[in-house]
C-alpha cells in the first residue's frame, strides 16, 4: 500500500510540474490569467449612466453586466466618483482602475 500511495504522490508532483510550466508559458506570451473584469471596462458609461438618473437595474441591463456589479462601482458617498480613481476621472485615456 505504501508503494501504491509513493507512486501516487510522485504522479501529483508531475502534474503540478506541468501545470507551473504552462502558466509560466502563458505569461511569458503575454497571456492575461485568471477571470476577465465585467464592469470595470464599463465604469464610465455606467457613470453616464447614473448621471441620467438611470436606476441600477436599467444600468446592468443595458451594459449588460450583474446588478452586483453596477453595485459595486455606485457611488457610496461621492457621487461624483463613480468607482473611478482620480486619474480616471481627469483623463479618460488612463486605464480604468477599479478601487
Amino acid at each position: 500500500m505504501t508503494g501504491l500511495l509513493a507512486f501516487a504522490e510522485f504522479e501529483r508532483e508531475i502534474l503540478r510540474e506541468r501545470v507551473r510550466a504552462g502558466l509560466a508559458h502563458a505569461r511569458q506570451n503575454g497571456k492575461r490569467l485568471g477571470r476577465p473584469p465585467s464592469a470595470v471596462p464599463k465604469a464610465i458609461e455606467a457613470r453616464k449612466l447614473y448621471r441620467q438618473s438611470v436606476n441600477k437595474s436599467d444600468i446592468a441591463r443595458r451594459l449588460e453586466i450583474g446588478r452586483t456589479s453596477v453595485r459595486r462601482i455606485w457611488p457610496k458617498r461621492n457621487p461624483d466618483s463613480f468607482g473611478l480613481t482620480q486619474a480616471c476621472r481627469k483623463d479618460t485615456s488612463v486605464s480604468i482602475v477599479h478601487r
